[in-house]
């Protein structure tokens, strides 16, 4: 048997061999001992797993039918590649999307901490961990999907300055709500939560929150970030639009040097572009069919201005 699963450790793996030896079954169970415990499982990575437990486990007929299929899809990848003229794309890590609204919030505390010192920022699940790489360097810890304000919480008593968490609405649903706000409350946290309301689960495909406005099945539903913190009794909620940089810088700094001490909820209110972006494209398709202008934005770097890093 071979367990395809991605990620580590080998849950699946490890729970189907105890099963084997608890049932007595002269199973022999292959895994991360044929395919990588990290990266990415693509194609070619599971066709080389498949391809070496075959190699262990099959028959001499049925490796000798798979060696072949194995070369006739190189070859055919490898034809792919010369049709298209180009290079593959060089490895890059992982960052934000062209248009993302959640850049210039990460853009507005580089500047803040410019102007006041270092501020330990508690960083989240979701697309905002990618602010924890180049070129914003922004993020102290990560310890679980909705756990910034409650992480950044265990800290807190030790640092002059109120600590910063930042998470997603995703995140603030999944977890952030009890371990986080609740808690706070309770606790009297002197903190700055940063809840990016993008409308959407956006890091694993634009998922439906309770506040995205729509049920899943299209129902409309109508759930609010802003009354559920004031429900709680948070009284600081602020809106800033994340576009606007001079408007998030200000409510930062208000949230900062506020006077009465206790957690300052600013909500970052725009939604993911590529949900955006994808709900236009119909739209765009079928004025090309109809022969009408289509307008698309293409943006580049004018090396002859900007002699700088690009």
């Amino acid at each position: 048997m071979l367990v395809v699963e991605e990620g580590h450790p080998a849950f699946l793996e490890q729970q189907i061999k105890a099963i084997a030896q608890d049932a007595g079954l002269a199973c022999r169970v292959h895994g991360k001992d044929l395919i990588p415990t990290t990266g990415e499982y693509v194609t070619g990575v599971v066709r080389a797993g498949v391809a070496a437990y075959l190699d262990r486990a099959a028959p001499e007929a049925i490796k000798a039918e798979t060696a072949g299929r194995n070369d006739a899809i190189e070859q055919n990848v490898a034809a792919a590649r010369e049709a298209a003229g180009a290079p593959p794309v060089t490895a890059r890590p992982p960052g934000f999307c062209t248009g993302c609204p959640e850049r210039p919030i990460f853009t507005a505390l580089k500047l803040i901490m410019r102007e006041r010192g270092p501020l330990h920022v508690s960083a989240d699940i979701g697309c905002s961990t990618f602010a924890a790489l180049p070129p914003f360097n922004i993020g102290n810890t990560v310890l679980g999907y909705g756990l910034s304000l409650a992480s950044g919480g265990a800290i807190a008593a030790s640092l002059d300055q109120p600590t910063v968490a930042v998470m997603g609405d995703g995140g603030f649903w999944h977890n952030g709500l009890t371990t986080g706000v609740i808690n706070a409350q309770w606790q009297g946290l002197d903190a700055v939560l940063i809840i990016i309301e993008n409308g959407y689960a956006s890091a694993t495909g634009q998922h439906h929150l309770p506040s995205t406005g729509a049920t899943p099945s299209g129902a409309p539903v109508s759930i609010s970030i802003e009354q559920t913190l004031r429900g709680l009794g948070v009284s600081w909620v602020r809106r800033a639009d994340s576009y606007r940089l001079e408007e998030t810088l200000e409510t930062l700094r208000q949230a900062l040097d506020a006077r009465d001490k206790g957690l300052r909820v600013i909500i970052s209110d725009n939604e993911c572009m590529l949900a955006k972006k994808r709900r236009g494209n119909p739209f765009k398709a079928r004025a090309a069919r109809q022969g009408r202008p289509v307008r698309v934005s293409r943006y580049g770097v004018d090396a002859e201005i900007c002699t700088g890093d690009h």
